[in-house]
């Protein structure tokens, strides 16, 4: 008995709230649609926001991180390091004389990584010069380089990009940039070339990134240069 007076009373709630729903329903179904409408679309605006902040802001990277991901490319055309994953640029199939580096005299590393370029392992820093010779007079674009010591020219010419040092920041080409190291040695200057992914951006957000190398990680934006320094040298 008690059980078929609680089942009667049940019924007699649902038809009376099904009675007072008929009025209201609409407007109930229309309030939660809406909501989650609008919901969804918030969700999604800030999805897109998050997800552009990542992409401009990782995976910066440069050509290489040591000497090991550079190769040496010497054909009748060039004489330039590019990343061992690189293309070396086009060179027709012609016969010459002789190579590009022919000229050159390499120690045990023709390649090294410089502020996070692949580079000829040879110095055009003739800051510390002291020979009596008279300075080689090279075509634009390129610097005289130094023998190993750095005491006097050894009376070739390098592109200043495939220099591993060079002596300041004036001999860098036009679109080019300036890389400065700040070493216990005193400043070592470098020219590099930009990368696409920061052609529009220069500074320590984007070109530091890629230029300033462990252990020199620490990025600062100078007047014309970029300046990496070492925090724990």
């Amino acid at each position: 008995m008690l059980t078929t007076l609680a089942l009667t009373a049940a019924c007699h709630e649902e038809e009376t709230v099904s009675n007072d729903s008929g009025t209201d329903g609409d407007t109930d179904t229309d309030t939660d649609t809406d909501t989650d409408s609008d919901s969804d679309s918030d969700s999604d605006s800030d999805s897109d926001t998050d997800t552009d902040t990542d992409t401009d802001t990782d995976g910066i990277v440069g050509e290489c991180t040591a000497a090991e991901d550079c190769v040496l490319v010497n054909d009748c055309c060039n004489c330039m390091a590019i990343g061992v994953d690189d293309t070396p640029p086009y060179c027709p199939p012609t016969p010459c004389f002789a190579a590009s580096c022919a000229p050159f005299t390499f120690g045990p590393e023709e390649v090294a990584c410089v502020a996070g370029r692949c580079v000829i392992n040879l110095s055009c820093d003739d800051r510390k010069v002291v020979c009596k010779m008279s300075k080689p007079v090279c075509p634009e674009g390129k610097e005289p380089v130094v023998n190993e010591t750095g005491n006097c020219w050894t009376g070739e010419c390098l592109e200043v990009a495939e220099c591993s040092a060079v002596p300041d920041c004036e001999v860098c080409d036009q679109g080019q940039y300036c890389v400065e190291y700040e070493t216990q040695l005193g400043p070592m200057y470098h020219c590099v070339e930009n990368t696409e992914q920061c052609k529009d951006d220069t500074t320590c957000n984007c070109l530091g990134q890629s230029v300033c190398i462990s252990p020199f990680d620490l990025c600062q934006d100078g007047k014309d240069k970029t300046v990496c320094s070492c925090p724990v040298c």
